[in-house]
């Protein structure tokens, strides 16, 4: 029995991967075609990379359909690799693509911190955030298109160079 079907209509059919499996930890309200987000998570877990499964995990707490609670659950129940990569988890992640990068860049022994705050670079003047400060000097922007003007994005590259900073922005 098939657990989910979703499909995006940008992709063809052809593109669709179906996964089965008897979930465990049902959703609540007992709704058997919809899967637990734990479940989601696990399915991921055996489906996917390990960097895309943490990033998956860092979506769901980032957008409140996992609590952080829910993680010793999640972890105790995922295949042993998977458990490895607890500490890994980080809630203030704002995309997929910020924890991939952290992930890769951590890998290559660089100090990587998340969700900087910068005092200057808000519209207000007040305290910003970059998505990841590289060994305290390198500030890297993972921009969508959706959520970033460019006039302000020039604008906050300013303030950081002056203040003694080097930024790396990527669309």
């Amino acid at each position: 029995t098939p657990v989910a079907t979703f499909r995006d209509p940008r992709f063809p059919p052809t593109e669709l991967a179906m996964h089965w499996s008897v979930p465990p930890h049902p959703a609540p309200r007992d709704t058997p075609w919809i899967a637990s987000i734990v479940d989601a998570l696990l399915c991921v877990a055996r489906a996917s990379s390990d960097d895309h499964f943490v990033a998956s995990v860092d979506s769901a707490l980032q957008v409140k359909k996992l609590a952080p609670a829910a993680l010793p659950l999640l972890f105790s129940v995922a295949p042993s690799h998977i458990r490895a990569l607890a500490p890994l988890v980080d809630a203030s992640a704002q995309s997929g693509l910020e924890t991939i990068a952290r992930l890769r860049l951590r890998r290559r022994g660089h100090r990587v911190q998340t969700q900087v705050g910068i005092p200057g670079i808000a519209k207000s003047g007040g305290v910003g955030y970059v998505d990841l400060m590289i060994d305290g000097w390198l500030a890297i922007e993972l921009d969508g298109d959706e959520f970033h003007d460019p006039k302000f994005d020039r604008w906050r590259n300013g303030v950081l160079v002056r203040g003694g900073f080097r930024i790396h922005r990527f669309g």
